[in-house]
């Protein structure tokens, strides 16, 4: 269980393999406490490479939330996510969005 809620995974999927990132629609915002750490990290990921510092990671990825800015709990969220796709392996990519 996360500290902001219970996420149940689709039967499909496994906590064990990467869950994509829910982007939103173009125009549209999407709340990070909503979405499953698992998926945040996987957004991480994806946004991590070509030199970027922490500060530029957070912000791409607070842009690919649809958000024009982050309180303190959806920088820590996203902070989170972050450390934990660092420090951690990717795992083998679940193909389906949820």
């Amino acid at each position: 269980m996360e500290y902001c809620g219970i996420f149940i995974w689709p039967p499909h999927f496994s906590p064990e393999t990467d869950i994509p990132f829910p982007a939103p629609a173009a125009g549209e915002s999407l709340d990070p406490a909503t979405v499953p750490l698992a998926a945040l990290v996987t957004l991480a990921r994806a946004l991590d490479g070509n030199g970027r510092s922490e500060s530029d990671l957070l912000s791409a990825m607070r842009k690919a939330c649809g958000m024009g800015r982050m309180g303190t709990a959806t920088r820590a969220r996203l902070e989170k996510a972050l450390t934990q796709a660092r420090s951690t392996p990717a795992c083998q990519t679940n193909k389906e969005a949820t």
